[in-house]
């Protein structure tokens, strides 16, 4: 079987990643590639997550969000433990401001579609990742985040990526 790495689509991914002979070396052994959704497959363009929750409040005129916020994703992380659940979703924190149901729909609707402007593809590990697709290699997408599935399937597909089977989430 011929080395993954010399496919011609992979060799010229990799001349853009550092430590590409190693990532060349292990792609070569690799039956299957995981990428992990943030901060590898795409980035935010703040420092802090958070900041969006500052950009999310100026949005809705909520003066406070970014303490309501996770303040409301505190509760929800305690309200999972003490369920013995093993993940959160964000419909399980925005259930925990103290505001009315339409309200809270209209926030995390709110918090998505921010979240899908703000998304930054590394464009090394993009074309990394398109470049083993297109080798036929079996890909991995992972994210330990709150988002729904629909997100991630509708911010692959802004950038291109389309007919991923299922994305899987890592519990941590």
């Amino acid at each position: 079987m011929p080395k993954l790495s010399s496919h011609h689509a992979v060799a010229a991914a990799l001349r853009d990643v550092p430590n590409a002979e190693m990532l060349a070396s292990l792609l070569d052994q690799a039956s299957c590639v995981s990428f992990d959704f943030f901060d590898t497959l795409f980035a935010r363009p703040f420092a802090e997550p958070e900041f969006a929750f500052d950009l999310l409040g100026r949005r809705l005129g909520v003066g406070d969000f970014r303490q309501k916020r996770i303040a409301a994703q505190t509760e929800a992380f305690r309200r999972m433990a003490a369920e013995g659940r093993k993940e959160i979703r964000l419909s399980d924190i925005y259930a925990c401001f103290d505001v009315d149901a339409d309200t809270q729909s209209r926030w995390l609707s709110a918090e998505v579609e921010l979240e899908l402007t703000l998304l930054v593809p590394k464009p090394a590990v993009l074309a990394l990742f398109q470049a083993l697709r297109t080798a036929g290699v079996k890909l991995a997408i992972s994210s330990d985040m709150y988002f729904p599935q629909t997100f991630f399937e509708d911010a692959l597909r802004q950038h291109g990526i389309e007919s991923v089977e299922k994305i899987g989430r890592a519990h941590v």
